[in-house]
């Protein structure tokens, strides 16, 4: 059984296991609904960050998740990560129905509920903001109606 510990306890994590693990896992999904999901990790496999792995891993498939829904079929959605600085940097890019500055700026409220054609509940993306606030990181959307959404989430090294 999962506690509220498993995902707010913070540890050291190798984060490409956790990346390729989430991709395997999302790439079946893309594949049932049309969508072609592509990753560039150009991260050491040493790197480590201060988080927990059911945390990040449900930061990322969260993410990868609504990219995929809101995407166009045939359309790539692509997991991009690498090292700046001292930071790990992972960027969620998708070519889908995207959000207006209005909609970006609701999006990590806690039941938002963006688009009411596809079912949900609404507290995932304010879970995952929480989340990656409690890893010292940062989270931040850019996206243009009818073009897509990039996600840039930087955590520390």
């Amino acid at each position: 059984m999962l506690t509220i510990d498993t995902f707010w306890k913070k540890k050291l994590i190798k984060v490409v296991p956790l990346l390729e693990e989430v991709y395997t896992v999302m790439t079946v999904k893309a594949r049932t609904q049309n969508i072609i999901l592509k990753s560039d990790i150009r991260v050491p496999s040493n790197t480590i960050i201060n988080g927990n792995k059911m945390g990040f891993k449900l930061i990322i498939s969260n993410l990868l998740s609504n990219a995929i829904k809101y995407s166009t079929e045939n359309k790539p959605v692509f997991l991009n990560s690498y090292i700046q600085g001292k930071k790990l940097i992972i960027d969620i890019i998708d070519q889908g129905i995207g959000m207006s500055p209005e909609e970006v700026e609701k999006l990590f409220q806690k039941y938002q509920k963006l688009n009411d054609e596809i079912a949900r509940q609404g507290i995932g993306l304010f879970r995952v903001y929480k989340l990656v606030k409690h890893f010292d990181g940062e989270i931040h959307v850019e996206s243009e109606l009818g073009v897509g959404t990039t996600v840039r989430v930087i955590f520390p090294l």
